[in-house]
């Protein structure tokens, strides 16, 4: 259970800090033109812990930057996601965080935890991923 908390309120620390960077549009931190990737970002599976999050289908997503160019921005509506980032590599890993914190968040609740957006969300993510002991 204390793990479980430290994951919601690490989750809720970078929801805090990604709501900051957005609400105070940091100017003096700008991307640098040539340095900025917005080629599609792939994935096929994400590992941690003891576990392997398999895509039944190839995750594609395209990152954009946000209307002050300054921040890597990712949509993922069936998983009602969106990840913010300075970098591309904080894309990425934010990413992956996220998924991670939905599936235990929503794909391992009990149906009786969820409301009835929350099952929904929960039935896209088993629908669309598969979990494997990694290792």
């Amino acid at each position: 259970m204390a793990n479980k908390e430290a994951r919601f309120a690490k989750t809720m620390e970078a929801v805090d800090t990604a709501e900051y960077m957005i609400n105070n549009r940091f100017s003096d931190v700008a991307l640098d033109e040539n340095d900025i990737d917005l080629s599609p970002i792939e994935f096929d599976y994400i590992d941690y812990e003891d576990k392997r999050l398999r895509f039944k289908k190839r995750l594609v997503l395209t990152p954009n930057l946000d209307e002050s160019g300054q921040l890597y921005v990712v949509n993922l509506p069936e998983f009602d996601l969106e990840t913010f980032a300075y970098t591309r590599q904080e894309i990425i890993d934010g990413i992956k965080s996220d998924i991670r914190f939905l599936w235990d968040g929503y794909a391992k609740a009990t149906d009786e935890e969820l409301t009835e957006g929350a099952l929904e969300l929960k039935q896209r993510l088993l629908s669309n991923i598969e979990e494997y002991a990694n290792g």
